[in-house]
């Protein structure tokens, strides 16, 4: 099963690669230069590590709950089974995400990442004149504002949809589950309007 995924994903790789090389054209100098100069304002290397670990960190928070409830449909287990399989994954995850978020500085190449990421994505998306408009935007004190706040931003959006949409999502795949099971479908529930 693993090598047939692996088969699948390096035909897919084999048959876009051609497409994705052929839609790329040359970056001018001039339009590299001032994409250079927009990563370095936006402090996009410092913001890429600290998305990453805000990232990280806020998985580590809702894996728990996310655990609990795989686990509970797990009738074949008794509650102390549950339990027990609960804590150790939830204690081994833990575990490798902190060994991750300690090492993901020093393997992560932002070089790399900047010119096979970034500059072919402004270059893609923006022109030289949006690229001059952007730059010009993150200098004043409320595009410093937006690159300062960016990642407690994200992170707070990324915590709140946790805490209000994942829920509803968890509820969507338990029915779908139980329909599956054969349980049928569930009733349509009321709005509250």
């Amino acid at each position: 099963m693993k090598n047939l995924s692996r088969l699948s994903l390096f035909i897919v790789l084999l048959l876009t690669l051609p497409a994705w090389a052929n839609g790329q054209t040359a970056i001018s100098e001039q339009k590299r230069k001032l994409i250079l100069e927009l990563i370095v304002v936006t402090k996009t290397e410092e913001e890429f590590l600290k998305s990453a670990d805000t990232t990280m960190a806020n998985m580590e928070l809702s894996y728990p709950a996310t655990i609990k409830s795989a686990l509970e449909g797990m009738t074949e287990l008794s509650a102390r089974e549950r339990e027990e399989m609960e804590r150790s994954m939830i204690e081994r995850y833990l575990s490798i995400s902190k060994k991750v978020r300690s090492r993901l500085p020093q393997l992560i190449d932002m070089k790399q990442v900047i010119n096979e990421v970034y500059i072919p994505l402004y270059d893609k998306y923006y022109t030289e004149s949006e690229i001059k408009d952007l730059i010009t935007f993150y200098g004043t004190p409320t595009g410093k504002k937006v690159i300062e706040k960016g990642v407690l931003f994200f992170a707070e959006t990324v915590k709140l949809i946790e805490e209000k949409i994942n829920p509803k999502v968890r509820k969507i795949v338990e029915d779908i589950a139980k329909e599956l099971d054969g349980a049928g479908p569930p009733a349509p529930e009321k709005k509250n309007n």
